[in-house]
């Protein structure tokens, strides 16, 4: 169990994540200094400083802490039993665009610009980002292979990388509009993602198999 140094630091370090993050909505990225953000987390602006190398550092930490948030309910989705397993993937997909998408655009378009100026660590991180999103998502559709709800002819993790990119394709193409409409990009993607699940369904009087190794014939087959 940390001490009470320790906890003191996270409290402050979440404090200064969230005071970012309330100063970037309100008055956007670029107009919003550090000087600015340490006003409004009582703190000198080297104690922020202290915790991150710079303000690009910060808004990769303020989506890195987001991210996490919106996996934390993913894996509140993957335990409801209450769901069908479209439903499921879809709830998943929803939390992704709000967590990719559900922001000001100049945010999105600095954290894009930052892989590009710092493109060794900082692009490591996004990367990792979106890594995590993938490997919950694949975990759910390992569940669904297990109750014969999706096809097991493809490993999870290539199903799941196949749905995660609509997510992503729908960002790029966000990045190139003024003003992207989220819902109509939420409910874009939902559509696709119900299409994608149904070509993903066990063929019907078909028992699945898994191609053997090489893409040669069928494990058990002849």
């Amino acid at each position: 169990m940390p001490g009470l140094r320790e906890r003191k630091k996270q409290q402050r370090r979440e404090r200064i994540l969230g005071v970012a993050l309330d100063l970037f909505l309100r008055d956007g990225y670029s107009r919003t200094s550090m000087r600015d953000i340490a006003a409004g987390a009582d703190v000198g602006v080297g104690t922020i400083y202290n915790y991150f190398e710079s303000k690009t550092d910060l808004l990769a930490a303020v989506f890195e802490r987001e991210t996490a948030v919106g996996l934390a309910r993913g894996e509140e989705v993957l335990s409801n039993s209450g769901l069908d397993p479209l439903e499921k993937v879809k709830a998943l997909m929803s939390l992704y665009v709000r967590m990719m998408v559900g922001y000001p655009l100049d945010l999105i378009r600095e954290a894009m610009l930052a892989t590009r100026l710092r493109p060794g660590p900082m692009t490591n991180r996004f990367v990792q980002l979106d890594m995590e999103a993938m490997a919950q998502l694949s975990r759910l559709l390992a569940d669904l292979q297990q109750e014969g709800a999706v096809s097991g002819e493809f490993e999870p993790n290539e199903q799941a990388m196949v749905l995660y990119g609509i997510v992503l394709t729908w960002l790029m193409m966000a990045m190139m509009a003024e003003e992207p409409e989220v819902d109509r990009i939420e409910a874009q993607i939902l559509r696709q993602t119900e299409l994608v699940f149904q070509g993903l369904a066990p063929r019907r009087g078909e028992p699945w198999c898994r191609p053997g190794p090489g893409g040669g014939p069928p494990e058990g087959g002849e």
